[in-house]
């Protein structure tokens, strides 16, 4: 699917719903100033065009105990990049990773209760995997700036 073209009124839903995920449609149309039908058709059409590819619930991971925050940069051979990437999928702490051009050819973000939990995972996971030639460890200091979209 191509492009699509957002006028005024999507781009004000889709910056509420990121917002609050769980506004309703009654509630969009009165500050947007356009009635709950039209909001439905909007969000239906938003949808459709995979413009709004789901709603989710944003967690504060630091309430569950998760207070390492960390980017892994990983040097892997090429030919072994789907191989490694297929296991880094696996790993229940790391929550993205990227296929990335430059210096490095994935990047992952990682989450751990403690700085224990991050050097096991380093040394019993990374250290093992076949097929990464290098990595290297940034601990996330502060979060500046963190949206939805």
């Amino acid at each position: 699917m191509g492009i699509v073209d957002l006028d005024e009124i999507d781009v004000k839903i889709i910056e509420m719903l990121q917002k609050n995920s769980r506004l309703s449609s009654s509630m969009i149309a009165k500050k947007v100033g356009v009635s709950t039908p039209t909001v439905i058709r909007k969000i239906g059409r938003l949808e459709a065009n995979g413009v709004i590819e789901r709603f989710a619930v944003v967690v504060n991971h630091n309430k569950l105990g998760y207070k390492v925050l960390a980017r892994i940069a990983l040097n892997v051979v090429p030919s072994d990049l789907s191989k490694v990437a297929e296991q880094l999928k696996k790993q229940e702490c790391l929550y993205e990773i990227w296929n990335m051009s430059g210096a490095h050819n994935l990047i992952a973000g990682a989450r751990f209760r403690e700085i224990e939990d991050l050097q096991k995972f380093t040394v019993e996971k990374l250290n093992r995997l076949d097929g990464i030639q290098s990595f290297e460890i940034s601990i996330v200091i502060d979060i500046v700036k963190t949206t939805a979209c």
